[in-house]
């Protein structure tokens, strides 16, 4: 405002404009002076597009676009159940099928090693209710619990011994936990589980909804190599349910296209390339 009256101080020729002319200038040096801040309702649009001016890397190069075409080749719609294998793209797909399901659907997380990715996610502010149909799951941690192993093992403790150490009873009842005091929490420890006990855990709960019930859709958008992610994730789908697979490149989706056709675990397969050129 200070700028845009010294504009009008220092004009020669402000004073002798008419009233249209005067409301005319003032509106054009206030449209290049004057800082607005526009308050807006996430989406799934804005979020692409702040994260693809910033760097499309992020995104492996993922477009509003073919996002739409990866949800209309799966048949992501309200109250279904999809699997989604994402790494590498901030969470946007998962956030965006958990948008279309709504509260009565289901999507199950597969993500690679660590945590998965939320931030897209946790920006989009879903509801709570919206927020329990979202269940995560390792792919690590899923192969070993499709072996038979129990992933849970090391994170409880031995047994206590029956020789009457360590605060046993004698007569075959564990040790009582002692009271929690306020010294504990004066000291900095705390009761809470260690994240990766956390995730073990929620793998546990995830792979039991996993073979209750065949799913939907597959939706595989990765920098890995999805050949073997896709003939393994395939088992979760109930028969001729669709699946969509993205990568940035076109080689490891020729490999995919010819795994899925010598599998014959699909049929009706469509390798398609999304492209785009701005004009002015």
């Amino acid at each position: 405002k200070e700028i845009v009256e010294k504009l009008i101080e220092n004009s020669e020729t402000f004073q002798n404009k008419t009233k249209f002319s005067q409301a005319k200038f003032l509106k054009k040096k206030a449209k290049k002076y004057h800082q607005y801040i526009l308050v807006r309702k996430p989406s799934i649009r804005l979020l692409m597009e702040i994260h693809y001016k910033a760097d499309p890397m992020k995104l492996m190069n993922l477009r509003i676009d073919s996002l739409a075409q990866i949800l209309n080749g799966s048949n992501v719609h309200s109250g279904g159940k999809y699997l989604v294998y994402e790494t590498g793209a901030q969470g946007i797909v998962v956030a965006s099928v958990l948008e279309r399901v709504g509260e009565k659907g289901k999507v199950v997380h597969i993500y690679q090693t660590g945590q998965p990715q939320t931030n897209c996610l946790s920006a989009m502010d879903f509801s709570p209710e919206i927020l329990d149909n979202l269940k995560v799951i390792n792919i690590q941690h899923l192969r070993s619990l499709e072996q038979g192993q129990d992933i849970l093992v090391n994170h409880f403790p031995p047994n206590p011994p029956r020789n009457g150490a360590n605060g046993d009873t004698g007569n075959g009842e564990p040790p009582k936990k002692k009271p929690h005091t306020e010294d504990a929490k004066d000291n900095g420890k705390t009761e809470d589980k260690p994240m990766r006990m956390n995730l073990r855990e929620q793998s546990v709960a995830t792979h039991k909804i996993l073979k209750a019930e065949p799913f939907d859709g597959l939706i595989i958008v990765c920098k890995q190599h999805p050949s073997a992610l896709l003939t393994y994730l395939a088992q979760f789908i109930a028969p001729s349910r669709p699946f969509a697979v993205y990568s940035p490149y076109k080689e490891p989706l020729l490999d995919a296209y010819m795994a899925a056709k010598e599998s014959g675990c699909a049929i009706n397969c469509i390798l398609s390339e999304t492209w785009l050129r701005y004009h002015q």
